[in-house]
């Protein structure tokens, strides 16, 4: 789904040494920061030891990997009554994997008697709070579905926990497609019934075998006291109409980037919107549809799965004219999001909707994807032209990884947390992973990921997933992104307030704070650098500081304790 011309972009994933031409993820560059690693497997990168395996369930110390569970932000205080600060580190080098530090002691910022650092000062101004954070999460997407209903009961209950449980991730949010996308054993829409325009025969009953169960099971998995008690959000997203309403009569489109013919017909539009609307229904007493996006990838007219075309004037035309009104009179209470795709054209796109006034009347943001590159300058813009629009980013994933079991890429792991780090840091409130978990398969098939109805050829390539499951084993193997992704989900919670933060001295740094509704502040911080850096965190409105050194490769969070002051709103 992700690639506007999967067969020849680069993908953001190292297979065997070499940067891989995937099929699956197209336009998705490897890391941009000139760091002097930014290709490459890392021979430091240390052997790899399953999540769990069926005979073990959820392992909370496995094999070399230290990890804490415990994820609510909590201050340890020495026997001396010094304040102190949480320290939580993954790095690539060693066995620790969101790995609990000693305590920080907490000295006044100004205080000449503690020594300065000669390496890098984060500054975070918790003087002036920003965005208010939605959550982090994965999509729920039939192959997902699939694999969780085929697994063991206790894999099951490892993939949980993982991500909605005590001992996760704390995700609060997810994606659900509308109808199958590329990740599904097979192909539906919710109306197949050809020329139903009053959509009669509409049902959502195949999203009952597997993809609903699911969902309702994670729901019940969230943990209430741990910042998401407003329970499981989700964003709903068609990859296209059933056949009948487009012009081309197809679910994909046949001529690849031409496409021509690729659109809902003219005179089916408003039966396309009621289509969406008759979805948000029968989901209303499933699950939280926070919000809507009109299409994944408009602009890819992908020509071997699901796909539809919009530019942005007829996406503009089609919020303006059918869909936003709809949605304002029968679902208020859900979010129309436009575009959904790469971040490349996310203000093109934004000027188009946003701008024109009728449109924005109906729309409430923007979503975005991660394959063009980095490219948070456009979205900050965005949030800086249009303040009240909610943006999130939607969708990104990693290329397959043959060193899945045994030395997944640190780099991938880079790029996830860069990407949310820096998105955040532009504007987004959420940020959302591709697929939750997904079956490497076998050998004899080629480890391709899935399953996936659009890619049966077995190959090294299609994307990676945070958990990869062994369905043959029954072990669930974890990919460095899924670290990376612990170390910001776990602490800056739901209702988190995003401050702005600078850094100075060497390169390879990238920083996000937020201070939680208990007013403790998490400041998360990446060090790309290849050798240990002497680091100061300075929240300057409280004149606060602590000093640690960060390794090589490595990712920490820093959790300063609730103040007595009140939180700064």
């Amino acid at each position: 789904m992700r690639p506007d011309f999967r067969a020849t972009l680069a993908v953001a994933a190292f297979i065997g040494g070499t940067w891989a031409q995937g099929p699956h993820d197209a336009a998705s560059t490897p890391p941009s920061d000139a760091q002097g690693h930014a290709q490459g497997r890392n021979s430091g990168e240390t052997p790899l030891a399953p999540l769990c395996s069926a005979d073990s369930g959820f392992v909370p110390n496995f094999g070399a990997h230290r990890h804490v569970l415990a994820r609510t932000p909590r201050s340890r205080q020495p026997a001396d009554g010094t304040a102190t600060a949480r320290h939580i580190a993954s790095v690539m080098a060693t066995g620790d994997r969101l790995s609990e530090q000693p305590p920080l002691p907490i000295v006044p910022s100004l205080d000449l008697t503690h020594p300065t650092v000669s390496g890098v000062t984060v500054t975070v101004d918790d003087a002036r709070p920003l965005q208010t954070v939605v959550g982090f999460g994965g999509a729920f997407t039939q192959s997902a579905a699939t694999v969780f209903s085929d697994a063991p009961k206790s894999i099951q209950s490892c993939l949980l926990d993982a991500y909605f449980g005590g001992g996760g991730h704390g995700y609060s949010i997810g994606r659900i497609p509308i109808g199958t996308s590329d990740f599904a054993p097979y192909h539906y829409t919710h109306a197949e019934t050809p020329d139903d325009t009053a959509l009669d025969r509409f049902s959502i009953a195949h999203d009952r075998g597997t993809l609903i169960p699911l969902i309702q099971t994670a729901q019940n998995t969230l943990v209430a006291d741990r910042g998401n008690s407003g329970g499981l959000k989700l964003v709903a997203t068609p990859w296209t109409a059933p056949a009948w309403m487009k012009t081309n009569q197809n679910y994909r489109c046949p001529l690849g980037p031409i496409c021509a013919g690729c659109t809902v017909k003219d005179e089916l539009l408003p039966v396309y919107a009621e289509y969406l609307m008759r979805f948000l229904d029968a989901y209303a007493d499933i699950a939280t549809i926070w919000a809507l996006t009109v299409q994944n990838e408009p602009l890819n007219c992908a020509d071997n799965y699901e796909a539809m075309h919009f530019t942005a004037e007829t996406e503009r035309n089609f919020i303006r004219d059918h869909l936003g009104p709809r949605m304002r009179v029968q679902h208020p209470e859900t979010l129309l999001l436009a575009y959904d795709h790469n971040k490349d054209k996310l203000k093109e796109w934004a000027d188009a909707i946003l701008g024109d006034a009728e449109a924005a009347n109906y729309t409430d943001g923007m979503a975005f994807h991660w394959y063009s590159g980095d490219q948070f300058n456009n979205v900050a813009a965005v949030r800086q032209r249009y303040p009240n629009a909610t943006l999130v980013a939607t969708e990104a994933c990693e290329g397959g990884d043959g060193n899945f079991s045994t030395a997944p890429s640190w780099v991938m792991g880079e790029h996830y947390s860069r990407d949310i780090i820096e998105d955040m840091n532009a504007g987004a409130v959420a940020w959302i992973d591709w697929n939750l978990w997904l079956d490497v398969g076998s050998i004899l098939d080629g480890f391709h990921f899935g399953p996936s109805h659009y890619n049966p050829i077995p190959d090294t390539g299609g994307n990676n997933a945070m958990l990869v499951v062994d369905g043959v084993k029954s072990v669930v193997w974890p990919q460095a992104f899924y670290w990376h992704m612990g170390q910001i989900s776990r602490f800056v919670l739901p209702n988190a307030r995003v401050y702005a933060t600078s850094t100075a001295g060497v390169g390879g740094f990238h920083t996000l704070a937020a201070e939680n509704a208990d007013g403790s502040v998490a400041v998360v911080i990446q060090n790309g650098a290849d050798e240990a850096v002497a680091t100061r965190v300075v929240l300057s409105r409280r004149a606060v500081a602590v000093n640690f050194t960060a390794p090589p490769r490595s990712i920490h969070t820093i959790i300063f304790p609730q103040t007595p002051t009140e939180r700064s709103d």
